[in-house]
């Protein structure tokens, strides 16, 4: 929640009256950040504690406190990933780079959705899971972060899992999808895939306050359950996307055209 999308997301819900708990195992950039955060929108609306997502301590911490400041904890976001900061093939990645990454990603991802799930099927109508899903969940090939791509294939199959076991308790699972967005997992991306890599991400990359822009509102939606209808149990669980094959098109062809976002991210 102090980077890339999760920080963008933060501010956005916080821009939109929301109360906003934060976890990051940076423990200096957190404070600097809730304490910028809370001097835009108030002290008691912005808090967190440093947490490795990898550690179950640290996540039953972190669900503690939130429970304690708010009283009831409606959604929790599951945004960390890693990719090691590098972009080499599977048989040249250092171990402990693959470790910190199945650590993250996997079993990090587990822990804050196990104890999402214990606090929201405790609680008066229940609570909503978001997973943030990314390149491989589709099953595509992830050349060059090959163990990034196998992590999140596993979140769809992780999201189909917990609905099943959560869902009659009053727990909805939610996936997410932001699509390619300019973040520090990106950055070591620059020149690994060539000039069409780095047009590509040109073309239809994106910042992180734009995708927070369009699915904080629809994480809001999916959590008014009035706002769905008589139909709401049925459509309960979402899968929210940032992009979509028309938005491809048209930055495509706005390139293509006018020229629009030549050297946007990478250079070209």
């Amino acid at each position: 929640g102090t980077r890339g999308v999760g920080r963008a997301m933060v501010e956005e819900h916080l821009a939109r009256g929301d109360s906003v708990c934060i976890g990051a195992k940076d423990a200096a950039r957190l404070e600097a950040e809730i304490g910028a955060l809370a001097e835009a929108h108030g002290e008691d609306r912005v808090f967190g504690a440093p947490c490795d997502i990898g550690r179950h301590a640290d996540v039953q911490a972190l669900a503690a406190l939130a429970r304690e400041r708010l009283g009831r904890i409606d959604a929790w976001v599951c945004n960390a990933a890693s990719n090691g900061g590098v972009y080499e093939a599977l048989a040249d990645t250092d171990p402990a780079v693959l470790e910190q990454v199945a650590m993250t990603n996997c079993l990090g991802v587990m822990l804050c959705a196990k104890e999402a799930a214990n606090v929201m099927r405790a609680q008066e109508g229940g609570g909503d899971i978001f997973l943030m899903t990314g390149a491989g969940s589709t099953g595509e090939p992830t050349r060059l972060y090959a163990a990034y791509g196998f992590t999140k294939a596993g979140i769809p199959q992780l999201a189909k899992s917990l609905r099943q076991e959560m869902n009659a308790l009053g727990v909805n699972v939610h996936t997410m999808s932001p699509g390619l967005v300019f973040t520090d997992l990106l950055r070591p991306g620059e020149g690994k895939f060539g000039g069409v890599g780095n047009f590509l991400v040109n073309v239809i990359g994106e910042y992180p306050e734009a995708v927070a822009a369009k699915l904080v509102p629809e994480i809001r939606t999916t959590m008014d359950r009035d706002a769905q209808g008589p139909l709401a149990s049925l459509t309960r669980n979402k899968n929210l996307t940032f992009f979509t094959p028309d938005m491809a098109l048209t930055k495509l062809y706005r390139r293509l055209a006018f020229g629009e976002r030549k050297g946007e991210f990478f250079s070209e």
